[in-house]
């Protein structure tokens, strides 16, 4: 897929701090060298939380060809948000998940979203992990 960076263009996506408002947000930076190099976006952030959140971290982007678009999920404190773009800089919020739900209080982060085939029949799969982690185990620090 052609971005505006370049049809050879990788592009990657980063958590990185907003130290003048004190919250975590998503910036991106990309290179045209085959990975050499990175060089960060003239915009960042793209992404910051629309609520002031503090804890928005650890960005998925992937592409959805059905809807030739991008979707992000990112972690948003206590749930998982769902964003959607058509080039990468430009987001939308489209819904969030787990609010409630899990090993409470703990902080959701680390997601990743993909489809997998069950019974000839496409499914998708969420992976939310917990920090701090193990709390149905021992603690291995």
């Amino acid at each position: 897929m052609e971005t505006r960076f370049g049809k050879d263009a990788i592009v990657a996506f980063y958590t990185s701090a907003d130290l003048q408002k004190n919250l975590q947000v998503q910036s991106m930076a990309y290179s045209t060298d085959n990975g050499r190099t990175f060089t960060k976006y003239w915009a960042n952030p793209v992404l910051a939380p629309f609520d002031g959140l503090k804890n928005f971290r650890d960005p998925k982007v992937f592409w959805y060809a059905p809807k030739k678009a991008y979707y992000m999920i990112v972690s948003a404190d206590k749930e998982m948000r769902f964003y959607r773009s058509h080039n990468l800089i430009d987001w939308t919020y489209l819904s969030a998940f787990g609010k409630g739900y899990g090993a409470q209080p703990n902080q959701f982060e680390c997601p990743d979203f993909f489809p997998l085939m069950v019974n000839g029949k496409q499914k998708w799969v969420m992976i939310v992990n917990i920090n701090p982690g193990c709390m149905f185990g021992r603690d291995l620090r």
